[in-house]
C-alpha cells in the first residue's frame, strides 16, 4: 500500500480497527471503494467518444468493469453507439458480433479516417 491507502492502514491498525481479514476487505470498501450512490449503469450509457478510440476505449472498460448482468449484445450496441458518428457509420456497414471485434474495428476506421 502506499499514499492515502498506507496512511488509513496504519490509523486503522493502530487503532485496533481491523481484527481479520473479512472486517479489513469490508472496510476497505468502504473507505475506497465506489459509492453506492453512483449510477455506473447510466454512466456507461451517457458516455461518448470525445478523444481518440484507445482514449474512449479505456473509459468504456472502466466503467463496464463496474456494471454486472448486461448482456454482450447489449454492451456492444452501447460500445458503438457511443463512438464519433463517422466511425458508427463505417461499424454499421462491417456489423461486428462482439466487443473485441468492434474495439479492433473502430480503432482500424479511425486510422483510416485520419489519413
Amino acid at each position: 500500500m502506499k499514499d492515502d491507502a498506507l496512511g488509513w492502514f496504519k490509523w486503522m491498525h493502530q487503532n485496533s480497527l481491523l481484527s481479520d481479514w473479512v472486517s479489513f476487505t469490508k472496510a476497505l470498501e468502504l473507505r475506497f471503494g465506489p459509492s453506492s450512490y453512483e449510477n455506473h449503469q447510466a454512466e456507461l450509457f451517457k458516455l461518448k467518444q470525445e478523444g481518440s478510440v484507445v482514449e474512449y476505449q479505456t473509459k468504456f472498460e472502466k466503467l463496464g468493469n463496474q456494471v454486472h448482468g448486461l448482456p454482450p449484445d447489449a454492451i456492444l450496441n452501447c460500445f458503438i453507439s457511443s463512438l464519433n458518428l463517422d466511425i458508427q457509420h463505417e461499424m454499421a456497414i462491417h456489423k461486428p458480433t462482439s466487443i473485441s471485434q468492434a474495439i479492433g474495428l473502430a480503432k482500424l476506421i479511425e486510422s483510416k479516417l485520419k489519413e
